[in-house]
């Protein structure tokens, strides 16, 4: 569903899957996605690296990140890891936020899903909180 945020929101971005996806799935199916940070195109460039993997992938998709030239890392909720943590400090890149989805923060459209989780945030005034970096704090994707 964040693949579709993204895509609606007219945002720029590149979606790298290490597993070996090479379409998108589920609501914008059929786009492409990268399979390496080899193949981002030449004059790609980004500050900012969104990492939304299993915990225990976190710490090399950082590594990832940092080769790619990013400086900045979102860690969406139920992604990071201590070990990432570690990295990224090692590696001198700055953890925007350690725990929420970012499509909360995304303009313009969203699928049902995505609008009802938002909404949510919003109610219980989670969304308002400022952003989280200690990923050993309680998850507030719902509080």
């Amino acid at each position: 569903m964040s693949f579709h945020c993204y895509t609606r929101g007219h945002r720029s971005f590149y979606c790298i899957d290490l597993g070996g996806l090479e379409k998108s799935r589920g609501y914008t199916s059929g786009e492409r996605v990268l399979g390496s940070i080899a193949q981002l195109p030449e004059d790609w460039s980004s500050s900012l690296t969104i990492i939304w993997v299993l915990p225990i992938l976190a710490a090399e998709c950082t590594r990832l990140a940092a080769e790619a030239g990013c400086t900045k890392l979102w860690y969406s909720f139920q992604t990071v890891s201590a070990e990432a943590i570690k990295v990224a400090d090692e590696l001198g890149l700055e953890v925007v936020e350690a725990g929420r989805c970012p499509v909360y923060f995304l303009d313009g459209p969203k699928p049902m899903p995505c609008r009802l989780h938002t909404a949510a945030v919003k109610f219980t005034g989670t969304l308002a909180l400022p952003r989280q970096v200690d990923f050993t704090t309680a998850r507030r994707e719902l509080l």
